[in-house]
């Protein structure tokens, strides 16, 4: 981008705040991925184990989103909703995720 977009960025902050935003949305993404696959423990109860693949597949719609936004996304506006569906579906998927690890755990330590 140093070279090829240049004097894009010299001519327009809001080009350049926007090109690292989605970098950063990109990150966020694959940093969901990588903690949600370290720690990720499927549920024995099949209704939960169904809202953790909705809530998994919440996130990799999220991550394509993303994915799209950066290439397709008109940069200079402040409307993007594309970028802001995707952070709505990343946030859903982990809360959804975190809701669902807080059920199975406090399941688990009203048997013990």
């Amino acid at each position: 981008m140093r070279i090829y977009l240049t004097d894009e960025f010299a001519a327009s902050d809001r080009l350049r705040f926007s090109m690292r935003a989605n970098h950063i949305y990109i990150l966020f993404s694959s940093l969901i991925h990588i903690s949600l696959g370290s720690y990720l423990r499927v549920s024995a109860k099949q209704r939960w184990a169904n809202l953790q693949t909705a809530a998994s597949l919440f996130l990799f719609i999220s991550t394509g989103l993303v994915i799209a936004a950066f290439l397709a996304e008109f940069k200079m506006g402040l409307d993007r909703p594309v970028t802001l569906l995707a952070m709505v579906l990343a946030s859903g998927g982990t809360l959804l995720h975190a809701f669902i690890a807080y059920r199975s755990g406090t399941e688990l330590s009203d048997r013990f």
